[in-house]
């Protein structure tokens, strides 16, 4: 009986073949995060990498410095919240300058007699308003000379009557020592003609005082007063005297005469209305117009004599 050949000798340089196949190794799990530590894992199937010493150490930012960048490549977002100091390096601004007014040109512009905008020398009309500067230059309402005079008119008349009136109302009011003014109030006005008797008187304006009578003298159909006006004619133990000229005012102790403001007045009363027994030391109070009339002579601020034709009239005793 003849013995039954093995494989091998009938497949002879195939003996690699008698080793045992090997097992199927699954496939690996995928996981949700790949760079995440699961603690479940095989430890033999976490293959152990060691670090090429020649490879580059990626940076955090972007691609370290000197390393080569293909071209095409995005660059690399910046880090949210980080500070850029080169941020909008790069960028330009929003609007660039005008022309007219860039750096460098100003020494050379020409400033437009309309508007008053700058304008290069190379533009022959205003960048702003569009005119000409040889066009004729309208003035606005408030700049043209007629209007200027007016202005300048009607402010010169306010302090004019400013001055002459001391910024007071010129009004009647009651006899009073307290009440002595510091200086007859006036105010000047168009001249208006106004009957007098037989003839007639010339209003120049307005005229108002409360002031100590230093001198009084009756005339047939008028009265001539001296009133003392400010601080020392309220004294009522003061004793007001008219010298002449411009001495009126109080004696003081070396005789002299110390000057007080003053007005000497020819007083016309057709109706009536002056009081028979005003003596000096007396506080009168008179309002009416001043002017002048052809029996009884004109006015003369300056002076400071004024005929008043008077609508009021009050006095109080002293003695």
């Amino acid at each position: 009986m003849s013995e039954k050949k093995s494989d091998d000798e009938f497949f002879p340089g195939f003996i690699e073949d008698d080793t045992p196949p090997r097992k199927p190794v699954p496939p690996p799990v995928e996981e949700d995060d790949a760079s995440g530590f699961n603690p479940f894992a095989d430890e033999s199937a976490v293959e152990s990498v060691s670090p090429d010493p020649a490879a580059p150490v990626p940076h955090k930012d972007g691609p370290p410095s000197g390393a080569a960048v293909a071209p095409g490549t995005p660059a690399a977002p910046p880090v949210a919240g980080g500070f850029d100091a080169f941020s909008g390096a790069g960028q330009q601004p929003d609007e660039e300058p005008e022309e007219d007014v860039a750096p460098g040109a100003r020494k050379d512009l020409w400033v437009c007699p309309h508007c008053g905008a700058k304008n290069r020398p190379d533009r022959d009309t205003c960048r702003s308003c569009g005119k000409s500067p040889d066009e004729p230059v309208v003035a606005p309402w408030h700049r043209q000379p007629k209007v200027i005079i007016a202005i300048a008119g009607a402010a010169l008349v306010v302090v004019l009557l400013l001055i002459f009136t001391g910024g007071e109302r010129v009004d009647m009011r009651a006899a009073s020592l307290a009440g002595i003014d510091n200086d007859l109030r006036r105010q000047s006005g168009v001249q208006v003609e106004l009957p007098l008797g037989d003839g007639v008187f010339v209003s120049e304006g307005r005229f108002a005082a409360v002031g100590r009578v230093a001198q009084v003298r009756r005339r047939d159909e008028h009265l001539m007063l001296t009133l003392g006006f400010a601080d020392r004619s309220r004294d009522g133990e003061s004793q007001i005297h008219d010298e002449g000229a411009d001495d009126v005012g109080v004696r003081n102790a070396l005789g002299g005469i110390s000057r007080v403001p003053y007005a000497r007045l020819v007083v016309l009363d057709p109706d009536n209305r002056i009081a028979s027994d005003i003596s000096t030391q007396d506080v009168v109070s008179v309002y009416g117009h001043y002017g002048s009339s052809e029996e009884h002579g004109t006015s003369n601020p300056g002076g400071r004599r004024f005929v008043l034709l008077i609508e009021g009239f009050d006095h109080l005793s002293l003695r």
